[in-house]
């Protein structure tokens, strides 16, 4: 697990992976840096290769004003580049985020309130 800083402005259209790039982690309210976590980023390959299907990143990485603006909690992992809200492709939306110290993530289905698959 590595953070990594971007500048929205120099980096944006660069891909992380395959199918991702760093404005696609950006901050709703349009600042720069962009902070992101490269094992998100695996995991998010992870999971467009599990659905077979395109993963939207609705919320990636939060600025503290943005993130108490969107009701996040005041240690959000948005806030570290270390989570992401998500919708695949046939519209569900889930939550991805760490599972504490073991560099894992949990995903979470927003429809179904409950945890979706096991620990990635």
């Amino acid at each position: 697990m590595a953070l990594q800083a971007y500048s929205l402005a120099r980096d944006g259209e660069a891909y992380l992976s395959p199918h991702f790039r760093v404005q696609e982690f950006r901050c709703k309210d349009g600042s720069d840096p962009v902070f992101v976590d490269t094992a998100l980023v695996e995991l998010l390959e992870q999971l467009r290769a599990h659905f077979g299907k395109a993963v939207t990143i609705t919320s990636g990485y939060r600025t503290p004003a943005h993130n108490a603006k969107a009701g996040g909690t005041r240690f959000s992992q948005h806030l570290y580049g270390r989570a992401a809200d998500i919708r695949v492709r046939f519209g569900d939306d889930f939550v991805v985020e760490p599972c504490g110290n073991d560099d894992r993530f949990r995903v979470f289905d927003v429809i179904r309130d409950g945890l979706y698959t096991e620990k990635f």
